[in-house]
């Protein structure tokens, strides 16, 4: 994922600008995957090795945009400390490797092949990544795209304006994976993008994500009136 920062200029009296201030801004963009529309994406050595992949540092480099940060997770601002799946594209082969994917013929791209009885059926490790046709986005599709394809990931990217990214993808959960963001509040509320009970439009848990513990720590934050116990029930979350 990579968070967004706001820009703002202090001015004198003359008019001319004394400084420039650069101030962070809760506003994430990340890869959500559908594993109800890709089964290959239910497979967590699939999932991990994307993630291993993909290098938040250079898509968020300044040669890119100088208002682009790194970030892991849902609320990066909670907490700190490494990537929790760094950038190892080497781990990324392996785990693909690992679990039956490999390109076996030879065009870059890997497959499975699976024998059921005398029937043989071959799956190729390829997506579709939506996203907005807003320029900066689809760059950083594009990189991404280059990115899994050096480890034998095809991807496909498909643009699509807002209007219709919102009733024709995100309403119906119409996607394999999907580039898009999460902006929060005032105060960072989790709840509206990840608790099972927002899985269903006009829910926003694109993800479909569904866990009874995460559950429970997103209510019992919203429950508490108690700034840390909040940050802690967020953190553990």
């Amino acid at each position: 994922g990579f968070g967004g920062i706001s820009s703002g200029t202090i001015t004198e009296m003359n008019g001319h600008p004394s400084s420039i201030t650069m101030l962070q801004i809760p506003r994430i963009f990340g890869i959500f995957f559908n594993s109800q529309s890709s089964p290959v994406l239910s497979e967590k050595a699939v999932r991990e090795a994307i993630a291993h992949a993909l290098n938040r540092d250079a898509i968020a480099s300044p040669q890119h945009s100088d208002q682009r940060l790194a970030v892991e997770g849902p609320m990066p601002w909670l907490y700190g400390g490494a990537l929790v799946r760094p950038y190892d594209p080497g781990r990324a082969r392996s785990l693909l490797k690992d679990a039956e994917w490999t390109d076996h013929d030879g065009d870059g791209i890997r497959e499975k092949v699976a024998k059921k009885k005398e029937i043989t059926s071959t799956t190729t490790l390829s997506f579709t990544l939506t996203t907005s046709d807003w320029p900066e986005l689809v760059m950083v599709a594009e990189t991404a795209r280059d990115m899994l394809k050096q480890i034998g990931i095809a991807v496909e990217i498909e643009k699509r304006p807002f209007s219709d990214l919102e009733a024709e993808v995100i309403k119906p959960r119409n996607y394999e994976m999907l580039l898009f963001g999460h902006v929060y509040g005032y105060e960072p509320d989790p709840f509206a993008f990840w608790h099972s009970s927002q899985t269903k439009y006009p829910g926003l848990n694109i993800t479909s994500y569904t866990n009874k513990e995460a559950d429970a720590l997103l209510e019992e934050a919203r429950r508490t009136i108690d700034p840390a116990a909040r940050s802690e029930r967020l953190r553990a979350f």
